[in-house]
């Protein structure tokens, strides 16, 4: 497999050119991601010694993925692939090619065969095109339900920030139950560090049954109504009402429930805050902590901006929320926007903070653009999973098809395994900074900054490389 992300250009700190050096295999380009609909004319770099080995004499073959062409024909058993003229160019190949639709674009080079050889060795290198909406846009990945000493956690809120980067994340929530305490703490930490991680305020939010659990991120204050106060009989006594008729075959208490849960819910949204509905399928002291009857109910209508489809903590159950969603899909034509939460409670075991989190693709991550992202499908469930030697991990994907697609070449291709190389230096840097040393700060804005420009660098619009495709 040829080479992650390379970059080139000018002079960049010591450790991404270290990481550039070691992720080196075999030709590569300066970006990973174009424009699609364009004709683009790509250098190769020759990296590795097989491509210098090789640089006179090796062929460039060409396939998308949807197996076509550049002129859009269609892949048949043979060829299996399309032929490029290439020119030799100041130690790069150089090709033109028609980046129709948005696919992966893959690119073989084939050595000549050595004596007694049919065929030559091959080594591929892929690239993505974005039709132009979604090419403005860019990947961010984040977590928004994990747990502080405010509540049931174990370390301080400021520490979530320190963690957070190293395990790659550019925002992050910390979601004590029924509190916002910890919101101005860990993003004082996140800010005056320097980080550059992007936090949003929330709770875990709960009914008087403590039956509903929720993420309640953006609101401007605490939105759990944990006591069954006159006051909430009150408000819910007309939802009560409505539900009396909806589910007669019900008992009252259970009908309570609901109505609280949907009171609360009703009563974060109106607020302005983004709901998700946690971990359906909790089942703690052998039942589950919400019947399923209250969950279906609470699924098949919108009080909800999105469902936790993975829970890091429940990671046995998430195939049952899976199972749940593609039923109520079937049943009534319900599309919901799926996450993947940690629920850490220990975030200094960084490695539950790796296993869920979620892709964002947006044109930054900050609060509105995550609420958007999230209702326009533009955010992507991720949950590691060990591959089969046991050796390393994967993740998988959950969300709209043209952002998992998105999402899987990105993981491929090598660009967070970089990303979270720097986030990692910024981590040991944060846990000096927390400790009382200032003049760290320096050193994580330019961590910072040069995780903003690797990211920046996936993307070539570059007219020089690429032009509009004639009809």
């Amino acid at each position: 497999m040829i080479s992650p992300l390379r970059i080139s250009g000018a002079w960049f700190p010591a450790v991404c050119a270290l990481l550039c050096a070691l992720a080196a295999r075999g030709f590569e380009l300066d970006a990973r991601i174009y424009p699609a609909d364009t004709v683009a004319t790509l250098r190769f770099r020759a990296t590795t010694e097989w491509d210098k080995k090789n640089f006179d004499t090796v062929k460039v073959g060409y396939v998308r993925d949807d197996r076509r062409f550049g002129d859009g024909k269609a892949m048949r058993y043979a060829p299996r692939r399309q032929m490029l003229k290439c020119r030799r160019e100041n130690g790069a190949l150089v090709v033109t090619v028609p980046l129709r639709g948005e696919h992966e674009h893959s690119f073989v080079f084939i050595a000549p065969p050595g004596k007694g050889e049919k065929e030559g060795e091959e080594r591929y290198y892929s690239i993505y095109t974005l039709a132009p909406d979604a090419f403005k846009l860019r990947p961010f990945k984040g977590e928004f339900h994990q747990h502080s000493n405010v509540s049931d956690g174990s370390e301080p809120p400021q520490d979530s920030v320190r963690y957070a980067r190293e395990a790659g994340l550019d925002f992050l929530a910390v979601t004590d139950h029924g509190s916002k305490i910890q919101n101005p703490v860990v993003a004082a930490a996140a800010r005056d560090s320097g980080s550059g991680l992007v936090t949003y305020p929330g709770e875990e939010m709960h009914n008087a049954g403590a039956i509903l659990h929720s993420v309640c991120l953006g609101a401007p204050d605490v939105m759990s109504m944990r006591k069954r106060t006159p006051e909430l009989a009150a408000a819910v006594e007309p939802i009560l009402a409505e539900l009396r008729k909806e589910l007669p075959q019900m008992h009252d208490s259970e009908r309570r429930s609901i109505a609280e849960a949907l009171y609360v819910a009703r009563r974060a949204r109106a607020s302005g805050a983004v709901l998700i509905y946690c971990h359906p399928h909790w089942k703690p002291h052998g039942r589950y902590n919400a019947p399923p009857e209250f969950t279906r109910y609470m699924l098949t209508h919108d009080d909800f901006d999105a469902i936790e489809i993975a829970n890091g903590q429940f990671n046995h159950d998430n195939y049952l929320t899976a199972a749940l969603l593609y039923e109520i899909a079937a049943e009534r034509g319900k599309r919901w926007p799926v996450v993947s939460a940690s629920d850490c409670h220990r975030t200094k075991n960084v490695a539950l903070l790796k296993r869920n989190y979620n892709l964002l693709f947006a044109p930054d991550c900050s609060f509105p653009e995550f609420k958007k992202g999230l209702r326009d499908h533009r955010l992507v469930a991720a949950v590691e999973t060990m591959n089969m030697n046991k050796r390393t991990t994967h993740p998988i994907f959950f969300g709209a098809w043209r952002f998992v697609k998105l999402a899987t070449f990105l993981e491929r291709c090598g660009y967070w395994q970089n990303h979270d190389r720097l986030t990692a230096a910024q981590g040991s840097l944060i846990e000096k900074f927390l400790k009382g040393d200032k003049s760290v700060v320096p050193q994580i804005r330019e961590l910072a900054a040069e995780i903003d420009r690797c990211r920046e660098r996936l993307y070539c619009g570059d007219p020089a490389v690429v032009k509009p495709l004639e009809p």
